[in-house]
């Protein structure tokens, strides 16, 4: 998969959920969203791979290591890695494919994901959604 590392933040208690970016954004495009879920949440705000403090390796002539599949995965291993196998997901722009992926991809769909920006034609205001 071309193992790399992941820049993350987490705070507070509760069910997990995993916050993930859009691009060029980062995990701290969070900050002043991340407040409110914490409340009754464990908030998990990650950087995607090749974004912010997470690892950039180089990428290959099929771009495989930074396929929205590849960092699902990623992002699964790190919750898994957290001791998570159950969280919500919110999403939005690059991440709302990312987190398609991640709900519906080999290794268990452990996530309930809240991503209307999946539709890229849709017109919607902020483009994420908050379970």
């Amino acid at each position: 998969m071309g193992e790399t590392t992941i820049k993350l933040v987490v705070g507070s208690a509760g069910l997990p959920v995993l916050l993930l970016h859009g691009y060029p954004q980062t995990r701290v495009t969070w900050r002043r969203t991340a407040p409110l879920p914490a409340e009754r949440h464990t908030v998990v705000a990650a950087d995607l791979r090749g974004y912010g403090d997470s690892g950039k390796p180089p990428s290959a002539a099929n771009h495989a290591l930074f396929a929205k599949r590849t960092m699902a995965e990623e992002q699964r291993r790190v919750m898994e890695a957290l001791g998570v196998d159950r969280f919500r997901l919110v999403g939005h722009d690059r991440s709302a494919g990312v987190g398609y992926r991640l709900v519906a991809g080999e290794g268990g769909a452990r996530a309930a994901l809240r991503a209307p920006a999946l539709d890229r034609g849709a017109r919607l205001g902020g483009g994420f959604g908050v379970l």
